[in-house]
């Protein structure tokens, strides 16, 4: 059954069962947030900066990092840093001081120049030093686009993985790679499966087999890569990529995510090509079933994954970006018994073009609030939006 019901100010479209209760109404609080109305886009990370584990927020424009502190209601500016070419960005405590520390990649002028990564640590709470020399994760000469802490070799300290675009134009190679944390003090490249040039155009972690490892997933430059974590014939942990087998290495991925939709435990697939978004159920031999959501759409750019409407969740975000010179409304896929999902499309077209999106509760009211950046680099500049359900805002 399709069919539209207008409720506040967002256009719901149902593409399963009709729902019981209304749909939940969306509002933009960005301007109210402080954050920038005009300004280019890279990327979006979440994580615990202070001590604790509430997710705190990292945004890299492309020309600027910024970390902020998440309050109930609030953002509070920790660390700024203008540079030249910022891309995505990561948060994890890596020297165990129970504070959370930044990395993040730099571009390199198409592969033209040589440059350096940024890791800035927090030896103190809200005070930032840049230690990505000495800790031996520059990487001068890759093209550096999504990077992923996760757990590797399972001694408890967060590696790294750093995502590249390729090829460079004076052709030096531009591989990802992929680093182990030697005792919270220095960080050592490896070279266990991932080190390859295949781009990644996003980079998850996140425990896709259900073994209590981190398996990695990378959205190559010409096909989806989900690298598990496995024990090889020597009892070391290698990266194993199984996308081709699992029948999930389809090409044009410009962003996926990877994680349970609907509680069975199993890990399930969100992938985004410009022109379609599907949805694939896990099984609990690891492999997954056939897309129970396959649907056309427009100039999609990438998904984020979170509880929206605070009924449990998990929802999706569909960001999409410009066509036609126009940027095109964003969509909520908000989720329902089974595999059903309410379609809702949140208000407003912002200027710019859609880029990306994360959820993460900013109000605390246990209802996840979602940020989109519409600062896409081939549609010039735009605002980052903050859409929520919550009532209680300063």
């Amino acid at each position: 059954m399709r069919y539209r019901i207008v409720v506040a100010a967002a256009t719901v479209l149902v593409i399963s069962a009709p729902w019981a209760s209304a749909a939940p109404r969306f509002r933009e609080v960005g301007r109210a947030l402080g954050l920038p109305r005009h300004t280019h886009s890279w990327s979006i990370g979440t994580g615990p900066v202070n001590a604790g584990k509430a997710p705190d927020l990292v945004l890299s424009t492309h020309a600027a990092v910024v970390v902020y502190r998440v309050g109930r209601g609030s953002l509070h500016r920790m660390l700024y840093r203008a540079g030249d070419d910022p891309h995505g960005c990561a948060i994890a405590d890596v020297d165990a001081n129970g504070l959370g520390d930044i990395y993040c990649a730099r571009g390199a002028d198409l592969g033209t120049v040589r440059k350096r990564n940024h890791l800035w640590l927090q030896p103190r709470a809200g005070d930032f030093v840049e230690r990505a020399g000495a800790w031996g994760v520059t990487d001068p000469y890759g093209r550096g686009r999504h990077v992923a802490f996760f757990e590797l070799d399972g001694d408890g300290r967060p590696d790294l993985f750093v995502g590249n675009e390729h090829p460079r134009a004076n052709g030096r190679r531009s591989p990802n790679r992929t680093f182990v944390n030697v005792g919270g003090a220095r960080y050592r490249q490896v070279w266990l499966g991932a080190t390859a040039e295949v781009g990644a155009r996003c980079a998850q972690a996140a425990d896709h087999d259900g073994d209590g490892w981190d398996d990695l997933l990378v959205c190559g430059q010409r096909r989806l890569y989900l690298y598990r974590n496995v024990r090889d014939r020597q009892g070391d942990r290698r990266l194993v990529d199984v996308a081709r087998r699992l029948g999930i290495d389809q090409g044009g991925v410009v962003h996926a995510w990877l994680g349970e939709l609907n509680g069975d435990g199993h890990a399930d697939l969100v992938s985004v090509r410009p022109w379609r978004l599907q949805v694939r159920p896990g099984r609990g031999d690891g492999t997954f079933r056939r897309p129970v959501v396959d649907l056309g759409v427009r100039a999609a750019s990438s998904v984020a994954v979170g509880d929206l409407d605070g009924r449990g969740g998990p929802d999706i975000v569909l960001v999409r970006g410009c066509a036609g010179g126009r940027n095109l409304a964003d969509e909520v896929f908000l989720a329902r018994a089974g595999w059903g999902f309410g379609r809702v499309r949140l208000p407003g077209r912002p200027s710019g073009c859609g880029d990306v999106a994360a959820a993460i509760d900013i109000d605390r009211d246990g209802a996840d609030e979602v940020v989109i950046m519409n600062g896409a680099r081939d549609g010039g500049r735009g605002p980052i939006q903050v859409f929520t359900t919550g009532g209680a805002w300063r």
